[in-house]
C-alpha cells in the first residue's frame, strides 16, 4: 500500500536538493528564500496528493475490469462468431483504448465505429473478431464493441486475459469445454462479480452486454423467469414472426414493464398486444403500448388496477408480432429483453432473470425449405393455386405476397428464382406493388363467329393489347354451365415467344382459374397477341355471356399489372337451323377501286359481321334489305387490300363466306 506521508516526505527532500543546488549559483535573500521554499513544500505536496489518487484510481480501475462471460465455440466451425464479454465493477468509466486482449498471443484492439473505448462503470465491453458478423445478431445496444480480428479461441480449453496500458495482466481466465458452452449456442457467464465460479448460459446466443443470465441474486433466492416464447423459431422472408414474453413461476406479480430489443435488418415490429395472464379472472389492468421504434419496443407496460390482488404461477404477459423484411442465413437474429422491472401487490420489486430469444429466416421462395427454388415449389404453389385466405387447404407460406390470395403473384415470385440456392442474404421481400400502366391496356376475346349451333364446338381465342413488359397472367373466366361447358384450353403465343413458359391449370371446374408464366430470371413480353385458346360445347339454344374477369398481371419484377376484363355474346340456334338454304348475293366481289360491297338477302332483315383471316373483327353491318359495306373498319377508317371473311346471320340462319379487296 502507497503510504501519503512517505511520498510527501520524500518529494519534499527531493526538492529541497533542488532548491539548495539552485541557492548555490545565484544569491537569493533570506526572505526570499523562505518564501519559495513554503511555495515549493505546498506545490510538492498537491502534486505528490494528485499522483497518489492517480495511481490509486489507476490500480482500482485495473481491479474493476473483469471478464465475465466467454463465447469460445458457438457452432464449432465460424470464429468471426466468437466473443469476450468484459464487465467495469468499479465506480468510475475506464477507457480501454491502447487496451491488448491474450489468448495464448497477444493482440490489438480496435473501437467498432461509433462505440468508443470508454467502458462505463457498471457497464458493459464486448471483445469480438468480426464487429459485422456481431452486431447483425446482437445488435449495438451492448456496450461498447473492440474488434480484435487475431482472436482465435480454443475449443476444448484456453487461457485470455486483458493487458492494461502498463502492460499488466488483467482478469486472466482459463476456462475448459467440460464447463458447457461447447458446440451448442451457448457461453460461460460468471455467476457474480465477486465469484470465480462459472457456468453454461441458460439462454441460446448468451448476454453479451447485459445481466448474465446465471447471475445469482442480492438475496440468492431463485429468480422469476422472464423469457421469450419460442426461445428459438424459424420464419421465412416476406412472412411474420409472433413471439410471446412470457413469465414462469412468479408469486403475488401485480404489475410489470419491459423493452423488447430486436434486430431492424431482420425483423420490422408490427403490433404489440397484452396477454392474459395479468388479467386473471377477469381483473381489470392498464396497459400501455409501447413506442413502436426501429430496432426495440421501450416501456411494455401492465398493471393490475382497481384491486390488491395479484397472480401466482406462469403466463403470457404481452405479444409481439413482426414482419419478416431480411434474411438470416449466416445466423440467428436476436430477440432480447431488458429494463424488466416486476412488482408485487405491495410495489416491491420482484427479483427476475431473463431469456432471450432468436429467430432465423429462410429465403422467401423456398416453400419446402429444401435449399432450392424448384418444381417442388412450384407445384405446391399450383396445387393450391386461387385459393384464399379462409379456403380448406389454404397455405400461408404457399402466400409470398401476404395478400391472402394464392394467385399468379406467388407463381412468378417462384418461377423467376428457379434454381436460386438460399445462401444470399435477402434484406427485404420482393415489393408487391400496383404499377402505372397505360390504361388501354386489356385483355379481349378476339372476335369470332358469335353463332353456333346446339352440339357445336366453340373456340374463343384469348388476346392482350398494348402489354408492357408482361411476365405471368393470370383470369377467370366464368359463364352459363348449362349452355357452354369448358372442355379445353391452350397456351397462346404471346408469352412464349422465345422463353419456356409453365402451361396453364384449371384447379376447379367451377372457377375455371387459369394462370400462365415464364420461367427464370428473364424479362417480359411488350405488345399485342393471343394469351389462350378457350374451347367450349354448346350445350342449348340462347343468349349466352362468357366473361374474362379478376385479370391480373405480373412484371419480372413481381410487380402487378392491373389488365382490363371483357365479355363476348354468342348466340346458340337449334341445331336444324345452321346452314340452311339462305340465299345471299354478294357483290362486286372482289371490290375494285373502293367500290362498297352489298349483300342482298333477298328482303330478310340481317347481321354482317365482317373478320380479317386472322380473325380480327372489322365491323358489323345491319340493314333490312340492301346490306352495303363501305370497306370501312369500326373507327370508320379504310380497310387495306386483302381477303375478307363475312358471317351473314338472320334470326335463325347463318351463311359463311370470303370477299376481297382490291384498291
Amino acid at each position: 500500500m502507497f503510504n501519503c506521508e512517505d511520498v510527501i516526505i520524500s518529494l519534499w527532500f527531493y526538492g529541497e536538493i533542488a532548491y539548495a543546488t539552485l541557492s548555490d549559483c545565484i544569491y537569493i535573500p533570506w526572505f526570499a528564500r523562505q518564501k519559495m521554499q513554503m511555495i515549493s513544500i505546498q506545490l510538492l505536496k498537491i502534486i505528490a496528493i494528485s499522483l497518489i489518487l492517480l495511481i490509486i484510481s489507476n490500480n482500482s480501475h485495473a481491479e474493476g475490469i473483469i471478464i465475465n462471460e466467454i463465447m469460445y465455440n458457438p457452432d464449432g466451425s465460424d470464429d468471426n462468431r466468437e466473443w469476450v464479454e468484459l464487465y467495469n465493477s468499479g465506480l468510475t468509466d475506464v477507457n480501454l483504448s491502447g487496451w491488448r486482449f491474450f489468448d495464448g498471443g497477444t493482440h490489438s484492439l480496435t473501437p467498432y465505429p461509433e462505440t468508443g473505448t470508454i467502458i462505463p462503470s457498471q457497464g458493459y465491453a464486448v471483445i469480438v473478431n468480426n464487429g459485422a458478423t456481431f452486431t447483425s445478431v446482437y445488435g449495438t445496444n451492448t456496450g461498447t464493441i473492440l474488434q480484435c480480428t487475431a482472436m482465435r479461441l480454443g475449443n476444448s480449453s484456453d487461457t485470455v486475459a486483458l493487458i492494461n496500458l502498463s502492460g499488466d495482466s488483467i482478469g486472466s481466465i482459463t476456462y475448459s469445454s467440460a464447463l458447457g458452452g461447447n458446440d451448442n449456442g451457448k457461453s460461460l457467464e460468471r455467476i457474480s462479480p465477486e465469484s470465480n465460479e462459472w457456468k453454461e448460459s441458460q439462454v441460446g446466443s448468451g448476454t453479451p452486454g447485459r445481466r448474465n443470465s446465471v447471475a445469482a441474486t442480492e438475496t440468492g433466492t431463485t429468480a422469476t423467469m422472464v423469457k421469450i416464447h419460442p426461445v428459438s423459431g424459424h420464419a421465412r422472408l416476406g412472412g411474420t414472426y409472433t413471439v410471446e414474453i412470457r413469465m414462469e413461476d412468479v408469486v403475488d406479480l401485480c404489475g410489470w414493464q419491459a423493452s423488447l430489443y430486436f434486430n431492424s435488418a431482420i425483423l420490422q415490429a408490427i403490433a404489440v398486444e397484452e396477454g392474459d395472464f395479468l388479467r386473471g379472472t377477469g381483473t381489470q389492468t392498464y396497459w400501455y403500448n409501447p413506442v413502436i421504434g426501429t430496432s426495440s419496443l421501450k416501456n411494455i407496460v401492465c398493471a393490475r388496477i382497481g384491486t390488491t390482488t395479484a397472480v401466482s404461477g406462469s403466463g403470457t404477459l404481452a405479444c409481439v408480432k413482426f414482419k419478416v423484411i431480411g434474411t438470416s442465413t449466416l445466423m440467428p437474429s436476436y430477440l432480447r429483453l431488458g429494463s424488466v422491472i416486476l412488482s408485487d401487490s405491495k410495489a416491491n420489486s420482484i427479483p427476475n432473470s431473463l431469456s432471450d430469444g432468436s429467430v432465423s429466416v429462410s429465403y422467401g421462395f423456398d416453400i419446402n425449405n429444401d435449399t432450392t427454388v424448384n418444381i417442388l415449389d412450384l407445384v405446391t404453389i399450383g396445387n393450391i393455386f386461387g385459393m384464399n385466405n379462409g379456403d380448406t387447404g389454404y397455405d400461408p407460406w404457399c402466400d409470398i405476397d401476404l395478400d391472402g390470395k394464392i394467385d399468379i403473384l406467388d407463381i412468378a415470385a417462384i418461377s423467376r428464382n428457379f434454381s436460386d440456392i438460399p445462401d444470399i442474404i435477402v434484406t427485404q421481400s420482393p415489393r408487391i406493388a400496383y404499377s402505372i400502366q397505360d390504361k388501354s391496356t386489356g385483355i379481349r376475346l378476339y372476335s369470332c363467329p358469335t353463332t353456333y349451333r346446339v352440339g357445336d364446338e366453340v373456340e374463343l381465342r384469348l388476346g392482350i393489347d398494348n402489354a408492357n413488359s408482361l411476365y405471368g397472367i393470370q383470369f377467370d373466366v366464368t359463364t352459363d354451365t348449362d349452355m357452354l361447358s369448358l372442355i379445353g384450353v391452350s397456351e397462346g403465343e404471346f408469352l412464349k415467344r422465345g422463353y419456356e413458359t409453365l402451361p396453364f391449370r384449371i384447379t376447379s371446374p367451377a372457377t375455371n382459374k387459369f394462370a400462365q408464366c415464364r420461367v427464370g430470371r428473364v424479362k417480359g413480353e411488350t405488345g399485342q397477341g393471343e394469351i389462350a385458346v378457350l374451347k367450349f360445347k354448346a350445350n342449348k339454344k340462347g343468349s349466352v355471356t362468357v366473361s374474362v374477369r379478376n385479370v391480373l398481371g405480373v412484371s419480372p419484377d413481381i410487380e402487378k399489372i392491373p389488365i382490363d376484363s371483357t365479355d363476348i355474346f354468342l348466340q346458340i340456334i337449334p341445331i336444324e337451323s345452321k346452314f340452311s338454304t339462305l340465299i345471299c348475293t354478294v357483290f362486286p366481289n372482289p371490290s375494285l377501286n373502293n367500290q362498297p360491297i352489298t349483300f342482298n338477302v333477298s328482303g330478310q332483315r340481317a347481321v354482317i359481321e365482317i373478320y380479317t383471316l386472322a380473325g380480327e373483327f372489322v365491323k358489323t353491318i345491319e340493314k333490312t334489305d340492301g346490306n352495303s359495306w363501305d370497306l370501312t373498319n369500326v373507327d370508320n377508317k379504310p380497310v387495306a387490300s386483302g381477303i375478307y371473311f363475312y358471317i351473314l346471320k338472320t334470326d335463325d340462319k347463318i351463311l359463311q363466306g370470303k370477299v376481297g379487296v382490291i384498291k
